[in-house]
């Protein structure tokens, strides 16, 4: 598969498995898909997403696990593509590092001027 091809289908296969996660979603928490990755052979795809509430990371991960067969059917329907890649979900590790630097760079703002007043 070319590169273009490659980052479309990419782009298809995050926005329908964010439309399906969506669909699907009990609202406990609110689960968000960051990235898709694709192995080498494109046999494998891992769903990246982020969870809020982070305490419910655990119990998120084991629901979209047991809702993967559903959601490859949800795939198969809206995509229209000869083969599905094999589907796992992480936590996107990155995401939740940039979201602590923004915390703490905002700390570090609302310090920083606290300070600066006479």
């Amino acid at each position: 598969m070319d590169d273009i091809k490659k980052e479309r289908y990419i782009k298809l296969l995050h926005q329908n498995a964010a439309a399906f996660i969506a669909s699907i979603s009990t609202r406990v928490s609110l689960i968000t898909v960051t990235k898709v990755t694709l192995s080498k052979g494109e046999k494998k795809a891992q769903i990246h997403v982020s969870v809020y509430p982070e305490v419910e990371e655990v119990k998120a991960l084991a629901f979209l696990e047991r809702h993967v067969y559903e959601m490859r059917d949800y795939l198969k329907e809206h995509m229209r593509v000869g083969f599905l890649p094999l589907i796992r979900f992480a936590i996107d590790e990155g995401e939740k590092a940039r979201q602590k630097f923004d915390k703490l760079l905002r700390e570090e703002k609302g310090g920083a001027s606290d300070s600066g007043a006479v």
